[in-house]
C-alpha cells in the first residue's frame, strides 16, 4: 500500500483505500453480520461471547495504557575525539605545504600545516599603508591645529587598526600549530597539499590522549530522560564490549537534524533512517526527523582501544511513558520510515 501511495501519487492513494477495504472492512463487515444472526438464533451465546471480548478488552487497555515501558530507553552514538583536539581552518586559502604525517608524534606549538592567502596578505599591506597615511595627516592637522581635521584622522585610525587587528588574525591563522603534544591523525593527509579549505573545515586530529566522549543522539520524546542525566553516571557500552561507565557532560537544547556520524545512517548499518541534505547543507545525509545530541565523557581507560567512529549506545533509564504510547511511536516511526524509503526509491528512478 504504501509503496502504490508513493509510486503512483493520486491513484496509488485510491488503489491503497481500495486494498484496505478489500483486506479489512470486507472481513469486519462479514463478521458483523454473522453476529447480527447469531444474536437472532442464540442470543445467551452472544451475551457470553460479549462479556469475555469486554473483559479481555479491558484487561488488555489495562496493560497497555496503565504499565510502563518494561524495559530501559538508549541513545545511540559514535566515540570520537574531545573537540578540542580537532584543528579547523580559520580562514579560507590554499593549503601550501603539508608538514606532518599520520601517525607522527608532535609536540605543543609544532608547525603542522600552512595555507596560502594572497587577498589577506594583500589586506594586510594595504591597511598598514593606510595607517602610515592616515598618521602622517593626523600629525599635518594637529601642527595646523585644525581640530576637527584631527577628530576626523582619530577616528579613521580607529577603524584601520580593528581592521588591522582582524586581518592580523587571518594572517595569523595561516599558521596551523599543534595545540597540545599528541599523535598526528589525518588519512590521506599528503592528498591535502594544494587544496583549497574555508573557515571553519577540518584539517587534521591531534590526539594528547585524553578521555574520548560518545557524542549521541537522542529521540524527542526520550529528551527528559536524557536531560536529567546530564552530569550523571550513565551505563555505556561500546561495540561488543563489555558494558562500562560514562558522563554525560552536556545535552544540547536544541533538536538538529543534523546526522552525529555517517556510521549511524542505515544505508551504514546504523540505526537512523536518512534522506540526501539539501542544497544549501554541508553534510551530504540529514536525520528524517530532529534529534537532540549529547556528549558522553568515556573512562580514560588505557588497556581499551575505543577506536574512534566506532558505534556505541547508553541507557537513559526507563520511560515514564506507557507501553501504548510507547507501541504507537515506534509503529508510526517505522511507518514513516517505509514512506521515505519508498519516496527515496523513486527519486532514484526518476533520477
Amino acid at each position: 500500500m504504501i509503496a502504490a501511495s508513493v509510486f503512483f501519487h493520486g491513484a496509488g492513494v485510491l488503489l491503497a483505500v481500495a486494498g484496505m477495504v478489500a483486506w479489512f472492512g470486507v472481513p469486519v463487515w462479514k463478521v458483523i453480520q454473522a453476529g447480527l444472526r447469531l444474536m437472532e438464533s442464540n442470543r445467551p451465546r452472544v451475551l457470553r461471547a460479549g462479556v469475555v471480548i469486554c473483559l479481555f478488552v479491558t484487561f488488555t487497555g489495562g496493560i497497555l495504557f496503565w504499565l510502563p515501558v518494561p524495559f530501559a530507553s538508549t541513545a545511540p552514538g559514535t566515540v570520537e575525539l574531545h573537540e578540542g583536539c580537532r584543528i579547523r581552518s580559520s580562514v579560507d586559502g590554499f593549503v601550501a605545504a603539508v608538514l606532518v604525517t599520520d601517525g607522527q608524534l608532535v609536540d605543543e606549538g609544532d608547525l603542522l600545516l600552512t595555507l596560502r592567502n594572497d587577498e589577506v596578505l594583500t589586506q594586510m599591506k594595504d591597511l598598514e599603508l593606510q595607517i602610515q597615511q592616515e598618521t602622517v595627516r593626523r600629525q599635518i592637522a594637529m601642527k595646523e591645529h585644525d581640530a576637527g581635521a584631527v577628530r576626523v584622522a582619530q577616528g579613521n585610525l580607529a577603524s584601520l587598526r580593528t581592521q588591522h587587528l582582524e586581518t592580523a588574525e587571518q594572517v595569523d591563522g595561516l599558521s596551523i600549530f599543534a595545540p597540545a603534544s599528541g599523535r598526528v591523525m589525518a588519512r590521506n593527509l599528503h592528498h591535502l597539499a594544494d587544496t583549497f579549505v574555508k573557515e571553519g573545515d577540518d584539517l587534521l586530529v591531534v590526539d594528547d590522549g585524553q578521555p574520548r566522549e560518545l557524542i549521541v543522539s537522542v529521540a524527542q520524546e526520550d529528551f527528559s530522560l536524557a536531560a536529567k542525566k546530564a552530569g550523571t553516571v550513565v551505563d555505556l557500552r561500546i561495540g561488543t564490549r563489555v558494558r562500562s561507565t560514562g558522563i554525560v557532560q552536556r545535552v544540547t537544547p536544541r533538536a538538529s537534524t543534523r546526522l552525529p556520524s555517517p556510521s549511524l545512517a542505515a544505508s551504514a548499518g546504523g540505526s537512523f533512517a536518512v534522506v540526501a541534505a539539501s542544497t544549501d547543507s554541508e553534510d551530504e545525509l540529514q536525520l528524517t526527523e530532529p534529534r537532540f545530541h549529547a556528549i558522553v565523557v568515556l573512562p580514560a581507560d588505557p588497556d581499551s582501544d575505543q577506536s574512534v567512529g566506532e558505534r556505541g549506545y547508553i541507557s537513559l533509564g526507563r520511560s515514564d511513558r506507557s507501553l501504548a504510547t510507547y507501541l504507537y511511536l515506534q509503529s508510526t516511526e517505522w511507518l514513516r520510515d517505509q514512506i521515505e524509503t519508498a519516496q527515496a526509491a523513486t527519486r532514484q528512478q526518476i533520477q
